[in-house]
């Protein structure tokens, strides 16, 4: 029984160690910047400190998203974007790659669960719910897919597939391949 307490206290002791640490180290930091004047001073200066490193910044809108006006500066030349009622036949090539199998269970910007046994696809401009046909370039091999996800966020990459899709493919040993997506059916979802 005396074992058990004396482990908890030692883990207590380090838990609060590290939750002080870095209060420490913003007052030594604080201390040297005031090169000795009062303790109370760059104790005040640490915790303003350790308490701005807190702080949750979020992203200042752009001026389209201010007002809804579009914005008149000047951007770099962005790729076809489809209206949000994208015509059937609509085409895009370009580099695909696929979810790993960490988001399964997880919701997708849509709403729905991911799941990689599904027959689903992100894309970052395709409404949610749009059929798209996508065809490996390499082997000619093709899937339809509904978009349900918002992505990738890597560059040079147009869409994600499921596990499900990437197989029917023949993309799983590539990983990453170039392909075309066709729109079949637009969106129904208004």
């Amino acid at each position: 029984m005396r074992k058990g307490l004396e482990q908890t206290v030692k883990l207590a002791r380090r838990s609060i160690y590290l939750h002080i640490q870095p209060y420490f180290a913003a007052c030594q930091w604080a201390h040297r910047i005031l090169r000795g004047r009062c303790p109370r001073t760059c104790a005040w200066v640490a915790a303003c400190f350790i308490l701005a490193s807190c702080a949750q910044l979020q992203p200042t809108p752009s001026p389209e998203q201010r007002t809804g006006a579009p914005s008149h500066e000047p951007s770099a030349p962005r790729a076809a974007v489809p209206t949000p009622e994208t015509p059937t036949g609509w085409r895009q090539r370009g580099r695909i790659s696929h979810y790993g199998n960490a988001f399964a269970g997880k919701p997708t910007a849509s709403g729905d669960t991911f799941d990689p046994e599904g027959l689903t696809m992100a894309h970052r401009t395709l409404p949610f719910g749009t059929l798209v046909r996508v065809t490996n370039l390499e082997n000619q091999q093709s899937v339809e897919v509904v978009v349900n996800d918002r992505g990738p966020f890597v560059p040079g990459r147009i869409a994600d597939l499921s596990s499900a899709a990437a197989q029917r493919i023949g993309m799983m040993v590539d990983g990453v391949v170039d392909a075309v997506l066709e729109v079949l059916q637009p969106s129904k979802v208004r």
